[in-house]
């Protein structure tokens, strides 16, 4: 009985070996893994830091503008006239400047032509007119010596008819209007008499002549083709959309846009005049759709200024000024983007795309609108730009 509890108890401590000593190390381990992770230090969680994109920009300012609107085009004469004569007769005397290139002055002859016909006609005119004038004063006595055989016939005459007749009315009248027809023979006489001599109705430069002392001519011979040499005029393309911006008169006699004529000279000082707009063209230039725009040259021979003549013929720049207009805001044109679009570093440091509206401007700067005072428009070229993105300044250049 001893030997079978002995036994027993020996078999109990066996499995109590077997089983408790794993599960104490078990227990043992698990809660020195707790110790060990309880004591590890813990990591500080941190806000993520958004980047911000370096950008330069520049201040901009409202500012009052003309606009230039430019264009090309071909020197033409202003006035361009064909001399004929009015008369018929052998040219008896031409004037030494009557050649190509020379200028004849305002009022100068230009040529005469043969007057003695024309004389002998206007004297015997006069004559005409002074035999019409005696036999009117004829008549007129003729009239005082009717009027009392009237009062002597009394009421023996009926009729209105009569009693006009009686009184010579009609007499009377014939010879007032023979009178008036010899007056307008004299004139007309008078008038072919001046017109033996053509004199220059403008100051004018000799772009082609054609006659010779001795010849006969008549209405139907152009003797020479004459320029005024005091202005010529250039007929200026430009985009149907600019018009707007120009002063254009409603006659040649008022002035318009003022103007600025180029001659390219090559290496040399380009040769320019001044101008202004006179007119427009009521059709569009077949080929470029474009406007066409008038444009008096002042001066283009140089004659006053004593500078390079511009010739008729010669190809220039016309720059027009066009009008005034405020709050515009100049930037440089690679600060534009697709669709019209600027972009802004707003007070948040913060990206803001504007849509704005061009003015005018050329290869370098344009002038927009739709901008404001001291803001900063973005002169970096971005290769993504997104509202809102953070920004950072590089660098900021008043404009």
């Amino acid at each position: 009985m001893k030997k079978v509890m002995r036994y027993a108890l020996k078999l109990t401590y066996i499995l109590i070996v077997q089983i408790a000593l794993p599960v104490g190390i078990i227990m043992g381990s698990m809660h020195y893994a707790k110790k060990i992770i309880a004591s590890k230090p813990k990591a500080s969680r941190k806000e993520q830091v958004k980047s911000k994109v370096v950008v330069k920009t520049i201040t901009v300012t409202p500012q009052r503008k003309r606009n230039i609107v430019s264009g090309y085009g071909t020197m033409q004469a202003y006035r361009r006239l064909s001399v004929r004569p009015q008369v018929s007769g052998n040219v008896v005397w031409q004037n030494p400047k009557l050649l190509v290139g020379q200028v004849i002055a305002k009022g100068e002859d230009i040529l005469r032509i043969d007057k003695r016909e024309f004389e002998i006609r206007y004297q015997q005119e006069q004559a005409n007119l002074v035999r019409a004038q005696f036999e009117l004063k004829v008549e007129e006595g003729n009239q005082v010596v009717a009027a009392r055989e009237w009062e002597l016939l009394g009421e023996t005459v009926s009729s209105k008819v009569d009693s006009d007749l009686a009184l010579r009315k009609p007499h009377l009248k014939e010879k007032q209007a023979a009178v008036m027809a010899a007056e307008n023979s004299v004139k007309r006489a008078k008038l072919d008499l001046e017109r033996t001599i053509i004199a220059a109705p403008f100051s004018a430069i000799v772009i082609d002549e054609s006659v010779e002392v001795g010849q006969l001519v008549n209405s139907q011979n152009s003797i020479a083709t004459v320029a005024d040499v005091n202005a010529f005029w250039v007929r200026v393309n430009i985009p149907v959309e600019q018009l707007s911006q120009i002063v254009i008169p409603p006659s040649q006699e008022q002035t318009g846009s003022k103007a600025r004529i180029i001659q390219n000279m090559g290496r040399g000082k380009p040769n320019v005049r001044n101008g202004h707009v006179i007119g427009i063209l009521g059709d569009l230039d077949p080929q470029g759709r474009m406007a066409r725009v008038l444009v008096k040259v002042d001066d283009a021979l140089g004659r006053s200024s004593q500078k390079k003549p511009m010739l008729i013929g010669s190809y220039v720049k016309v720059d027009i000024q066009g009008k005034a207009t405020k709050n515009l805001y100049k930037i440089p044109r690679y600060a534009l983007h697709q669709n019209n679009e600027v972009w802004i570093k707003n007070a948040r440091n913060q990206l803001e795309i504007r849509i704005v509206k061009v003015a005018f401007g050329n290869d370098d700067f344009i002038f927009v609108e739709g901008l404001k005072d001291n803001e900063r428009v973005i002169v970096s070229n971005l290769s993504v730009a997104m509202s809102g993105m953070l920004l950072e300044e590089a660098g900021n250049n008043n404009e």
